[in-house]
């Protein structure tokens, strides 16, 4: 059984907002579906704080296009 955050209470949305990749040059905050639990090892994490680092930016600047 999955472990539940005491307190935690899930937004009524079945939405959330997201960083979306679009392609060279072109990052969009937008809205995309939550995620759901579709197998028993699945996990769903919170995240509060991120950053970026140079290889970020090599997706950025379409460097790694060939990889995608």
């Amino acid at each position: 059984m999955a472990a539940v955050l005491q307190g935690y209470v899930p937004h009524p949305t079945n939405k959330m907002k997201a960083a979306r990749w679009m392609g060279r040059r072109d990052v969009e905050i937008g809205l995309v579906p939550k995620p759901t639990i579709t197998d028993p090892s699945d996990a769903i994490i919170q995240v509060t704080h991120c950053t970026i680092s140079g290889s970020d930016l090599h997706l950025y600047e379409g460097d790694l296009g060939y990889i995608m």
